[in-house]
């Protein structure tokens, strides 16, 4: 979770390339491995291959959530009618809600991915317009992603 919101802070600073060493040993086997000892993978490989490599690639923006929770960093990424909002909520204790018709307005659909502290990988769930959630909570130490397609945020 903290290496997301590096990622959200290095590209709101408009950094160009970022590299993370995850040199932690999980499995007291294979500390510089994106795979664990029977091939389980580290939560920082499940963040680039899952999460972020759904990130919507364009013009990237700082998000106005209105109220947040106190460790929470986000994104706005646009490209035409596609828009990523990426949500990392560094905090132990607190979640952040989400109110949807104020943030997607009129997208057509929507994918998102939502990774709570706790859990091996993110869940991933799709929406058309009219089914779009009224709400939504980012856990405490979780990360949100959305993809809209016909709406910007």
């Amino acid at each position: 979770m903290f290496v997301a919101a590096g990622v959200v802070e290095a590209a709101l600073d408009n950094v160009s390339r970022l590299f993370y060493f995850d040199l932690a040993d999980l499995d007291s086997n294979l500390p510089y491995a994106m795979l664990l000892t029977g091939g389980a993978p580290r939560p920082t490989y499940t963040l680039y291959s899952t999460l972020l490599e759904n990130l919507t690639l364009g013009t990237i923006h700082a998000s106005d959530l209105g109220e947040t929770v106190e460790g929470t960093y986000s994104l706005e990424v646009q490209n035409g009618s596609r828009t990523s909002l990426l949500i990392v909520n560094t905090n132990l204790t607190e979640g952040l809600k989400l109110v949807f018709p104020s943030l997607f307005g009129s997208a057509s659909s929507s994918t998102v991915w939502n990774w709570s502290g706790g859990t091996p990988t993110p869940t991933v769930s799709q929406f058309g317009a009219s089914a779009l959630p009224q709400s939504w909570i980012v856990a405490p130490q979780g990360i949100f992603l959305v993809n809209l397609q016909g709406a910007s945020v």
